[in-house]
């Protein structure tokens, strides 16, 4: 039972002799129901309303202790939690309760469940720059002097860039532009002493590693 309480299930031995176990059966048919989610028993210290509250009270905790683990999920388990909704139909408390309300993932994993869409470690480095970078939320927020973008539906946290490239790079992941373009324009603007490859490889596939891993983009043909 998801709220351990005792069930009295039939033809299990609180069923069948629930004084035993110091219970009392409040609904020996099952008249009201099958489900796991009330308290089917009481004692004489415990009565269904008590054993109410208390499940109410456990459940808040286990919740914020989930919401306090989110952050700490590794990016594999976050994926097998929305792989099992979504292919096999398999809900788990924390895809139901906490990861399925966060627009940043949903935006991710439907994305990659396109074939459109590849993640980083999915592509050939030699056809990287022909791939389209593309961020999972379109909103942007900003600091007041506009020197931090903060990196929304980050499980709460006030994740941000503050590198002028590696803001701008981010601002070009917009699904306009190949990698190679947007290496191209960061030269133009900004480093003019460094080839679009070596902004590549030592500016934007750094940074995408990085917002890869929070689920903030993705790539496209």
């Amino acid at each position: 039972c998801v709220n351990s309480f005792l069930t009295p299930l039939p033809a299990t031995a609180i069923a069948e002799d629930p004084d035993s176990f110091g219970l009392r059966i409040l609904d020996t048919e099952f008249l009201t129901g099958m489900t796991l989610n009330d308290a089917w028993c009481e004692t004489e210290a415990l009565d269904r309303n008590r054993l109410r509250e208390l499940d109410r009270v456990f459940q808040a905790e286990i919740h914020q202790t989930m919401a306090r683990l989110l952050p700490k999920l590794p990016f594999r388990t976050v994926e097998n939690h929305f792989r099992w909704a979504r292919k096999y139909r398999l809900n788990t408390y924390y895809y139901l309760d906490h990861l399925s309300r966060c627009e940043l993932l949903d935006h991710y994993f439907l994305f990659h469940s396109s074939p459109r869409f590849r993640r980083l470690e999915e592509i050939p480095r030699d056809e990287f720059p022909d791939w389209i970078p593309t961020r999972t939320v379109e909103r942007r927020e900003y600091s007041a002097d506009g020197r931090r973008l903060y990196l929304r539906g980050d499980f709460g946290r006030r994740a941000f860039l503050s590198t002028p490239h590696e803001i701008r790079i981010f601002e070009y992941s917009a699904s306009k532009l190949t990698a190679r373009q947007i290496a191209e324009r960061l030269q133009a603007e900004m480093g003019q002493d460094k080839t679009p490859d070596e902004i590549i490889k030592r500016w934007m596939i750094p940074l995408y590693r990085r917002l890869e891993k929070k689920f903030q983009v993705i790539f496209q043909q």
